[in-house]
């Protein structure tokens, strides 16, 4: 079966309403095989570029955050021909560009989803949906998770039902979320913080398209940025504990904002000397 029939049977069954998604054909649960990374130039500018998000369901398509040299960030999308090919030019995603940053779509193959926004004086989450002439269009915000801080990194799950999100106000560093709901048409319900959240920072939570992978960036305690990740056999099972994603997590750089693919054979993520040097550049790497 190919890969975007893997994926087409995994969101099926998870509109289906059941509990269980079949397993991604890239297994991480006795380890991942990381191959070698690749800095992807064509999605890589000499300013901050970041959030590489994967459309679910187009593992073809790409939605990157840039800021374009101008200080305010806004969502550009690339499409590539193949799984092996390079991302071709990235085109401004005009409709959703104002004066304030804009960051982090993360579409489905429907069009639906979800980015944040910097709402004159915090970043809040809204809800998105492509029309029949292609133009992507606000839906409305998410009052039912905004607040006065700042809400980061909308990740919506396959089944629709659950929503991982960063969150940090003035006084602390950021934190993962997660909301629930138990009908796609429902607003956002319970919300719970990730069990592996720390005094440090933990944001940018990406998980496969069985949810039994998730992966997330974390600051270590030496100071820098490092991606880790945590498997569950089932979705009512406990996260394992969490790993460092060894052969991406570099003691002398800051790795952050990962995205996997769906099937678990391919993540990317940000690199950087540091935070606030502004040159933020997108890696790749395969996993077996």
């Amino acid at each position: 079966m190919a890969y975007e029939q893997r994926v087409i049977v995994a969101i099926a069954i998870a509109g289906c309403g059941r509990l269980d998604i079949q397993p991604v054909p890239c297994n991480w649960l006795s380890g991942p095989i990381v191959g070698e990374v690749q800095m992807r130039p064509e999605l890589s500018t000499p300013v901050l570029d970041s959030d590489p998000l994967l459309v679910h369901g187009d593992p073809l398509t790409m939605y990157v955050t840039s800021d374009g040299g101008t200080g305010n960030n806004d969502i550009y999308v690339t499409k590539r021909p193949s799984l092996d090919a390079p991302f071709g030019p990235m085109t401004l995603i005009s409709e959703l560009t104002t004066a304030q940053s804009e960051y982090a779509l993360q579409l489905d193959v429907d069009g639906h989803g979800y980015f944040a926004k910097y709402n004159v004086t915090n970043v809040d989450l809204f809800e998105v949906q492509r029309d029949a002439a292609g133009t992507i269009q606000i839906v409305r915000a998410l009052d039912e998770i905004n607040d006065s801080n700042n809400q980061h990194d909308p990740q919506p799950t396959a089944d629709g039902l659950t929503l991982w999100f960063s969150y940090s106000n003035t006084s602390t560093d950021q934190d993962i979320k997660i909301a629930h709901r138990t009908d796609r048409d429902a607003p956002w319900g319970a919300i719970e913080p990730f069990v592996y959240n720390t005094n440090r920072t933990e944001a940018g939570a990406t998980l496969t398209a069985d949810q039994r992978v998730v992966v997330w960036a974390a600051r270590s305690e030496r100071g820098d940025m490092e991606i880790l990740y945590a498997t569950r056999t089932s979705l009512v099972s406990p996260w394992s504990a969490p790993h460092v994603l060894e052969g991406v997590s570099t003691p002398d750089q800051f790795e952050f904002e990962p995205s996997i693919r769906e099937d678990g054979c391919e993540l990317f993520f940000v690199r950087s000397s540091n935070l606030t040097d502004r040159n933020w550049n997108i890696y790749s790497v395969t996993i077996e």
